[in-house]
């Protein structure tokens, strides 16, 4: 199934930045778990799905490895810059990346 649905709204609680819109979407994604997650954890690979990414950095790496270390999962610091349409500046965001394996 081709479809993706999206949904936006805003915050009441009436601070900061509660008059800016929240928005979220939702999809399948038709590929293997193990290469998707390969996919997204690998910074050099992030255009490949998000074309208004500028280029995103691994800041620091506190897990690598998916079954061993204190972390329980791949677990990283990335920074990102991208260039949404409508807006004049890029904006840069830094994100916590963790990915570990569920139980069956």
């Amino acid at each position: 199934d081709l479809d993706v649905l999206v949904f936006s709204g805003t915050f009441k609680h009436g601070l900061y930045g509660s008059e800016l819109p929240a928005i979220r979407s939702v999809g399948i994604v038709d590929m293997d778990p193990k290469a998707l997650l390969e996919l997204l954890i690998d910074s050099d690979r992030v255009k490949e799905y998000n074309k208004l990414c500028l280029g995103r950095t691994d800041v620091l790496t506190l897990q690598s490895d998916m079954d061993e270390g204190a972390f329980g999962g791949i677990t990283k610091v990335c920074k990102t810059q991208t260039k949404p349409p409508l807006v004049r500046k890029n904006l840069f965001f830094s994100s916590l990346l963790h990915a570990r394996k569920l139980e069956d």
